[in-house]
């Protein structure tokens, strides 16, 4: 899988994490300004970035690997909260 690392367009401190599959170019994100780019293999909890990524000339830094297991972190969360509340109701009116 690849990835690109874009600032989060509301909270502009906030880095976020845009996983995607081989069969797309980095190059489809370019519009999102990418800080950091390149490959991404993910196993349990374990998340290792390598490469580079030749159509946006970027590289993956090192805290890449922290914001992906956060944003799987949290993907898995907003998972678990649709199985158990799948209406999205969180009993507020």
């Amino acid at each position: 899988m690849k990835y690109v690392i874009i600032k989060n367009p509301i909270i502009q401190e906030l880095e976020e994490a845009v996983i995607f599959p081989d069969s797309l170019t980095h190059r489809c994100f370019k519009l999102f300004n990418p800080i950091s780019a390149g490959f991404v293999t993910i196993e349990c909890n374990d998340v290792h970035v390598y490469g580079y990524s030749e159509s946006l000339q970027l590289r993956p830094r090192p805290q890449d690997e922290e914001i992906i297991k956060r944003a799987i972190d949290t993907k898995q969360k907003i998972f678990i909260e649709d199985e158990i509340n799948p209406e999205g109701k969180n009993g507020i009116d």
